[in-house]
């Protein structure tokens, strides 16, 4: 079907954060014909949880020549700094806000272009029926009707620990860091920090902007910490070495034999990773997952060099040291917390515990009601493994109902960086104009 001769064809997005707003600017730019409804609660479109609640030391993880709304542009959001006073250089890595900006500005010119084809929705999304081919999606105050729905759900929140769970409510626990409540951590209070990923970083500088002087212990499972951005050419892989399960210990062999140069290694795996990972078994992937994510993780989510250098400054300081335990029990004594670790000869003590592990991944688990009402009557299906939803690789996870970004972990692996999620973005374009 060319949906492009139906100017009554109405797509809704529901979910105005990067992924949504990706989608709307490809769809509006690629001469479509009908009209596109962007359903966001939180505000302005573009900006979500990851560009949205951040402050002057948070940066982009990425390098802003990589960083374009535009597969075949890639200099795009580089030219946009440029153009703003943000920045010359397309190797930089600069303010996550200005990338949250840069998406609104261009969802903006792409609607001027495209007059009243528009339209954004300030709302919270309830659930979504199926109902003659088409969609009905329910809102707080409204119910939308739609030919095609294209679920840009982001990240699901963070979820605390099980031993943390029962300090929920608790005003010096903070199971959501960035709920607004780190200015109000004393300048020489102790903080535990659960979780020593990309998190843990954001929140570790964005308290020494704040002032604080006291002692900082963040703790995970392993003790892994991302590691350090560095410019390496990708390197080549043939499809024949990357068939097959042996494509682990093959990258492993080739991240030894690079040294300090491994870097190279894991870049030019990734345009190769939905395919290797589509091969392997959902019994296989729930394995890597288990063993293997935490190490990917922190070598191909890596830390600007400016972030990397403060971090160190904080650890060669003696006020903030990172390491490895597993929780086995939290009280409240005094006004303090005393958490004990597995294997430890004494709880640790502190005045505020952050949870930084991240956000949820078991979507089925998370019951969104969203997605539960679209499993419910049968029109999507979360992956066995329940990290998101079946995906065709065009983005389709129902006849009329489509998916990017997260909630294609399960089938993709790798969906949540910006070069991955603006490649689905235009791939679900191009297929609701006949592309």
């Amino acid at each position: 079907m060319d949906l492009n001769d139906k100017k009554s064809t109405h797509v809704v997005i529901i979910g105005g954060g990067a992924s949504g707003t990706l989608v709307a600017i490809h769809l509006l730019n690629s001469g479509f014909q009908g009209r596109v409804t962007l359903v966001e609660r939180d505000g302005e479109c573009g900006r979500g949880v990851a560009y949205g609640k951040c402050t002057d030391e948070h940066l982009l993880n990425v390098r802003a020549i990589n960083m374009s709304a535009f597969p075949s542009d890639p200099g795009h959001f580089a030219r946009w700094l440029a153009a703003n006073d943000l920045g010359e250089d397309s190797d930089a890595y600069v303010r996550l806000d200005y990338f949250g900006r840069y998406l609104g500005e261009v969802l903006k010119d792409a609607s001027l272009k495209s007059p009243g084809r528009l339209s954004v929705v300030n709302e919270s999304v309830r659930k979504v029926l199926q109902e003659g081919g088409r969609s009905k999606v329910a809102c707080q105050s409204q119910t939308i009707e739609a030919d095609h729905v294209v679920l840009a759900l982001g990240n699901l929140p963070s979820r605390a620990p099980e031993p943390l769970c029962e300090l929920r409510g608790h005003p010096r626990f903070m199971e959501d860091p960035w709920a607004g409540a780190l200015p109000n951590i004393g300048a020489s209070d102790s903080v535990l920090v659960i979780g020593t990923g990309l998190t843990m970083v954001d929140v570790a500088l964005q308290l020494d902007s704040l002032g604080h002087r006291g002692n900082i212990l963040a703790r995970s499972r392993r003790g892994l910490m991302p590691q350090r951005h560095r410019l390496n050419a990708p390197v080549s892989f043939s499809e024949a070495e990357l068939a097959g399960e042996d494509v682990v210990r093959l990258v492993t062999r080739r991240v030894k034999e690079a040294g300090d140069d491994w870097r190279g290694v894991i870049d030019g795996l990734r345009a190769h990773t939905p395919a290797i990972w589509g091969r392997f078994s959902w019994e296989y992937r729930a394995k890597l997952i288990r063993r293997i994510q935490p190490y990917w993780d922190v070598y191909r989510h890596r830390m600007p060099g400016p972030v990397a250098d403060r971090i160190e400054g904080l650890i060669s300081s003696g006020r903030w040291s990172v390491g490895k335990g597993s929780i086995e029990d939290t009280e409240v004594v005094d006004g303090r917390f005393e958490v004990s670790y597995r294997g430890a000869a004494a709880p640790v003590t502190v005045d505020w515990i952050v949870n930084c592990t991240g956000p949820q991944t078991n979507w089925r688990r998370a019951k969104s009601p969203v997605l539960e009402s679209l499993v419910k009557d049968g029109s999507v299906q979360y992956d066995p493994l329940g990290l998101g939803l079946m995906v065709d690789g065009d983005g389709r996870v129902g006849s009329n109902v489509w998916a990017l970004g997260p909630l294609c972990r399960g089938c993709r692996f790798e969906t949540t960086a910006i070069p991955e999620i603006r490649a689905q973005a235009a791939r679900i374009a191009a297929c609701l104009v006949g592309g």
